[in-house]
């Protein structure tokens, strides 16, 4: 509340940089009226708590993967390393660094093709139609899963297949990779900043420092309803033999 209060202030005083809490500021509810503090503050955590669960998914989803195939591993590892070498000690990344990560994160929209986060949505019908031999009227409300669309033949070549690869190579079809969503009610998290920047920085540290095997290599993954692992996907971590000095690094989005 206390952020809130201060943006407030700088609001009063014309020293404004727009940021979430500015937009949430100006947002009005259901009511018409403006956000109260206890909303917008409401509206923070709900982001906060959301984005940590779907991206702590998707890392787990992305270490076993990088544990069962070594190609991509050492793809990813070549990447991060060629990024590394070129930071000076206790340097931060930045922003270009993560536009460099391009391999990294078609890695990455692989995972969330074949185990997005949130499996589905609704949609209002927007005209009557027919699918399937069956009568969709104007206006009902249809749940559609991303999971069904990210598979369909129709938009990806061997869409079962794990190949990072096809995000450079084909052209996607507009809204038929969509684990973040799509449209102006786009997931806020939004795979291109919070979200992305969350995941690439956690995947160089822990890619470029430990090679990592699984504890048990054919540990159940079920849909309930998102991808939950058996056993908690327990892995083995061990510094490279050829890395002698483990760095850590975080980020700077200033520059």
């Amino acid at each position: 509340m206390k952020v809130i209060e201060k943006k407030r202030d700088e609001e009063l005083k014309g020293n404004v940089e727009k940021d979430l809490i500015s937009h949430l500021m100006d947002t009005k509810g259901d009511n018409g009226n403006l956000l109260t503090d206890e909303e917008i503050a409401d509206s923070v955590i709900l982001l906060m708590d959301d984005g940590h669960d779907t991206s702590s998914g998707t890392m787990m989803m992305l270490i076993k993967y990088l544990a069962e195939m070594p190609d991509v591993y050492q793809r990813v590892l070549e990447e991060q390393r060629e990024i590394i070498s070129q930071k000076k000690p206790g340097e931060k990344l930045n922003k270009n660094d993560i536009q460099k990560m391009k391999y990294s994160w078609n890695v990455v929209n692989e995972v969330l093709s074949l185990f997005p986060r949130i499996m589905g949505t609704f949609r209002k019908a927007k005209v009557d139609f027919i699918y399937n031999c069956f009568f969709i009227p104007k206006d009902w409300m249809i749940w559609w899963t991303r999971s069904s669309t990210h598979n369909d033949p129709q938009y990806f070549h061997n869409p079962e297949e794990f190949d990072p690869e096809r995000f450079d190579r084909d052209t996607i079809t507009p809204h038929s990779f969509v684990p973040i969503g799509g449209g102006p009610r786009m997931c806020p998290g939004k795979g291109k900043e919070f979200a992305r920047v969350e995941i690439l920085v956690f995947l160089l540290n822990l890619v470029q420092n430990f090679r990592r095997n699984l504890v048990y290599p054919d540990e159940l993954i079920t849909l309930d309803p998102m991808p939950t692992s058996s056993r908690g996907l327990p892995i083995y971590l061990n510094p490279h033999s050829d890395w002698s000095t483990m760095r850590v690094l975080t980020i700077s989005m200033q520059a």
